[in-house]
């Protein structure tokens, strides 16, 4: 049986068909593909809008927009539509995480489930940054939640027991997030980013302990944090990387609010 080549034109135009819905058969594949490669770039332009924003901060509202758009066409276009399991997790991962900046928690960690599963079960070695964004989805969420229950509070102090309830959820959102790096390697960028946004909880930390007024309450629990911080960075960043200058700006803060809260 003879395999003739399709010609770009002709490719170009069966393309366009199956994008206007006009051929049914065999193209749903196809034009769920050219759907996820549009939602993947909302994501992108989304993402780009707060990639140095504290992981409990809300987003810009056209980033909040891009998001919704990438829930709806993933959900609509894409997943139902593909039998391909790389690009099944790739959606997955945006999805969960655009609802995760949307504030749907449950949905972000539903989405993650179900894409840690299938990375897994077919035994995937492509996917590795969306294999990383579904494992840090729980953690994030998790530390959302805490930090939304701090700025909840306003300019009002905190008692002890309502900064060790707020933190508390934090420590558990950074044991989430840190499963990462016993599942992908140091240097690959989506650990990198974890691991930073583990170092702004950690700051988080630090600035609701500070929301505490007697010192002798704070001292302990700022100290403590405030040196995880300090060994975080030594044991979890290489010696090089592409955002090392933001990661010790983050450290100086860190040090800097140390000597404000309470000096160690």
């Amino acid at each position: 049986m003879s395999h003739r080549m399709i010609r770009p034109n002709r490719l170009a135009a069966l393309i366009a068909l199956c994008l206007a819905g006009a051929l049914s058969a065999g193209c749903a594949s196809m034009r769920a593909t050219a759907k996820l490669k549009e939602a993947q770039g909302l994501f992108n332009d989304a993402s780009a809008q707060v990639v140095h924003a504290d992981p409990g901060a809300p987003p810009p509202v056209a980033a909040l927009d891009q998001y919704r758009q990438v829930v709806s066409i993933v959900e609509k276009e894409v997943l139902p539509h593909t039998s391909r399991d790389d690009l099944k997790v790739n959606a997955l991962a945006i999805d969960s995480f655009s609802q995760w900046r949307l504030g749907d928690c449950v949905q972000a960690v539903n989405r993650a489930e179900e894409g840690i599963n299938l990375h897994q079960q077919a035994r995937l070695t492509s996917n590795k940054r969306d294999y990383g964004m579904l494992l840090v989805a729980d953690g994030l969420c998790k530390h959302s939640k805490a930090y939304q229950t701090f700025t909840s509070k306003g300019p009002a102090l905190l008692t002890p027991a309502e900064a060790q309830q707020i933190t508390s959820s934090m420590e558990a959102s950074l044991t989430l997030i840190d499963e990462i790096n016993q599942n992908l390697a140091q240097d690959d960028d989506i650990v990198l980013w974890a691991n930073e946004q583990q170092l702004q909880i950690m700051k988080n930390a630090m600035d609701v302990w500070g929301k505490v007024p007697d010192a002798k309450d704070r001292k302990q629990p700022i100290c403590a944090w405030s040196k995880r911080a300090d060994g975080f960075v030594a044991a979890r960043f290489p010696p090089q990387f592409p955002r090392k200058d933001d990661v010790l700006q983050l450290q100086q803060t860190i040090d800097n609010a140390r000597a404000r809260y309470q000096p160690c």
